[in-house]
């Protein structure tokens, strides 16, 4: 503002994190002799989208290779964007975050290519019930034998018997 200045008070969190995140909230009615208010959010162990397969299924972020970064493209982007960006006088504090959003991801989307899903792999005709059983049993007994290498007192007649399998 032109008068005086505004505190911001955000909360950055991962794709993955920003899952678990719910009731996120600012305490307005709590002393905090800090120019900043207090930032409440319930963080669960488990993410929201429960429902889907993978985590990548539930995620509504979009993603960037940021390897790919071109960053002269970022700041002409973000330079053109804050031309084209209207006043935010009167504008609620939802609406403006929404706007600041939209900036940063039309930025994203100038400046690096998105990265997309990757293929499914395709089954192969030789594969069948009987080889994933097998390859289940050959994990499990490697497993067991390279645990059994790494107890002490060591088990020569042990780790022989569970290499033999």
């Amino acid at each position: 503002r032109r008068t005086g200045g505004s505190v911001v008070d955000l909360t950055f969190a991962t794709p993955s994190a920003a899952r678990s995140v719910s009731d996120w909230r600012v305490e307005g009615g709590v002393e905090t002799l800090s120019d900043h208010l207090y930032i409440r959010f319930e963080v669960s162990a488990a993410p929201q989208c429960q429902a889907a397969s993978s985590s990548r299924v539930c995620s509504r972020f979009p993603r960037w290779a940021l390897t790919r970064l071109d960053r002269e493209l970022a700041e002409e982007a973000a330079i053109v964007g804050r031309w084209s960006l209207p006043p935010l006088d009167g504008m609620g504090v939802d609406d403006a975050a929404d706007r600041l959003g939209d900036a940063f991801t039309a930025v994203c989307r100038a400046a690096m290519p998105s990265v997309g899903r990757a293929p499914p792999r395709r089954a192969v005709y030789w594969w069948s019930a009987e080889i994933a059983a097998l390859r289940v049993a050959c994990n499990a007994a490697r497993r067991a034998y390279s645990r059994s290498r790494r107890r002490s007192p060591r088990d020569e007649e042990r780790d022989g018997q569970l290499y033999a399998v």
